[in-house]
């Protein structure tokens, strides 16, 4: 990576991987996007998100990168939305999410709706909020069961598993839920056998 950060937002978009603003020092923040081509092995600059920005949340729709929320000072929540087209190499405001937070995680369902879960506002969230990118809309969706941040999810079938994290006690958590896309309802699941935070998946 040219430039090393912390909690940067990590998308695939047209077989590269964007890697979105993040942290350099504890006071320093970038709006910097490094774009990594695993066919070449190389790294290239793209265009910079248009504010510094960490601990946001990302995802890709019909080939347009979504930047959500995060925080420009590792403090104060953003609610802010950016989309990244490639084709004119420009980032646009769209919709702003109506819960502003950090630490979120996105996941995408059915190749077209955004679903934002979880983070951090003044406390541990469990908000869930879908994103349509095709009508620049927002809707509230079910809570989840247990407040988090810094966790991983993801889509299996129909259901978003969100599993792992860091609770209102500071403690890394095993908690494991999953999200029926249809009935909007969450579920336990197994916890994981080792609680843990700041975890990665795919």
């Amino acid at each position: 990576l040219p430039t090393p950060v912390y909690y940067p937002a990590a998308a695939v978009l047209k077989n590269e991987i964007y890697i979105v603003g993040g942290g350099v020092t504890y006071t320093s923040f970038t709006a910097d996007t490094q774009i990594y081509n695993p066919a070449t092995n190389t790294w290239s600059t793209g265009v910079p998100l248009p504010t510094p920005i960490v601990a946001a949340a990302s995802a890709v729709v019909k080939n347009i990168l979504y930047i959500i929320g995060g925080s420009s000072d590792a403090v104060n929540a953003s609610n802010a939305v950016w989309a990244y087209n490639p084709k004119t190499k420009t980032w646009s405001g769209k919709a702003p999410m109506p819960t502003a937070r950090f630490g979120a995680v996105a996941v995408v369902v059915a190749k077209s709706i955004i679903y934002v879960i979880d983070g951090y506002n003044n406390g541990f969230l469990t908000t869930v909020e879908s994103y349509n990118p095709a009508t620049d809309t927002w809707t509230e969706e079910a809570p989840e069961l247990v407040a988090k941040t810094q966790f991983q999810a993801g889509l299996i079938g129909t259901t978003i598993v969100a599993v792992d994290g860091i609770n209102g006690n500071n403690n890394a958590m095993p908690d494991n839920e999953g999200y029926n896309t249809g009935t909007n309802t969450w579920t336990s699941l197994t916890a994981d056998p080792t609680a843990r935070t700041g975890v990665c998946g795919g």
